[in-house]
């Protein structure tokens, strides 16, 4: 579990940092429009909407039930904006950078938003970030 733990961390790692430079986040969605999600593997009835940072992690994922879902790109900027804040209203987790078994941390929106948020501030201010002044 321990190892799942910090293989999970790595992919919230590489999911902000990865966010952060390209500006966007890739989900599946369907034909009807609707954003791929899984039950929540710790919270019961809640749903968990699955974000990858790149638009060939989204892909892999695009079989069985999901087949005839697509990768789709959001910006950050409305991502942020809009939909993280309908997220939190409708109670719903956040799945990112989930690996090929559908296995990953599960966060709030609000929590996500908070980690986006505060990995843009430590590179729009490094010197800060680090504890020093600029």
């Amino acid at each position: 579990m321990l190892q799942d733990l910090a293989a999970s961390e790595e992919n919230l790692a590489r999911f902000i940092e990865r966010v952060q430079r390209d500006r966007q986040v890739w989900g599946l969605i369907s034909p009807a429009g609707e954003w791929a999600f899984c039950p929540s593997h710790g919270e019961k009835d809640t749903h968990v909407l699955v974000f990858w940072s790149a638009r060939a992690y989204a892909a892999r994922h695009v079989k069985e039930g999901w087949s005839d879902y697509e990768a789709k790109s959001l910006g950050l900027d409305f991502f942020l904006g809009r939909f993280l804040r309908v997220m939190h209203e409708d109670g719903l987790l956040i799945g990112p950078n989930w690996d090929a078994h559908l296995c990953g941390l599960e966060l709030s929106a609000f929590d996500l938003a908070r980690r986006l948020e505060e990995a843009a501030n430590q590179s729009a201010h490094p010197k800060l970030a680090n504890g020093q002044p600029g």
